[in-house]
């Protein structure tokens, strides 16, 4: 990341993934801004040299407090390389774990979102790949979970 020292990142999303490529970002020379939902993540990432913004990307809240300017280049996703849909990757994790998996009615469950059918959505990485050679830890989520469950999936 060495040619974008100095340039400024801003990461909407800022979970477990994003923190992730917050911290490699900020440790490349980056400036890096981030949104997350988490209040608990905010010490995390601001120890880790990001400047955090708690809001929700679904609301207007944020709108104007990320820092002007920023968002004016490019924009990445950020996944593995065989994204699945939520209710996908839940159905796998409950096999896994011999649970009994939930069941999705694609209705908002505390009406935030203002939109009653919530989409399912795939992510396609390969901006993020072709731009800065990123390259994800797991190709999808079942190596990336299997590797949490330390054996425990089949």
């Amino acid at each position: 990341m060495n040619s974008l020292h100095g340039k400024r990142l801003v990461i909407f999303g800022c979970g477990y993934v994003g923190a992730a490529v917050a911290r490699d970002a900020v440790g490349g020379g980056l400036q890096v801004q981030a949104l997350t939902r988490s209040p608990a993540r905010t010490a995390e990432l601001a120890a880790a040299g990001v400047d955090v913004l708690v809001a929700d990307l679904a609301t207007s809240d944020w709108h104007g407090r990320v820092a002007p300017g920023a968002v004016r280049n490019l924009i990445f996703n950020v996944s593995d390389d065989a994204p699945g849909t939520k209710s996908e990757v839940v159905r796998w994790l409950a096999a896994q774990t011999c649970r009994p998996a939930p069941h999705f009615s694609g209705e908002a469950s505390d009406g935030r979102l203002g939109f009653s059918h919530l989409p399912d959505r795939r992510i396609n990485n390969g901006r993020i790949k072709a731009t800065l050679g990123w390259r994800p830890k797991h190709a999808s989520f079942r190596e990336g979970y299997e590797a949490i469950l330390g054996g425990r999936a089949s």
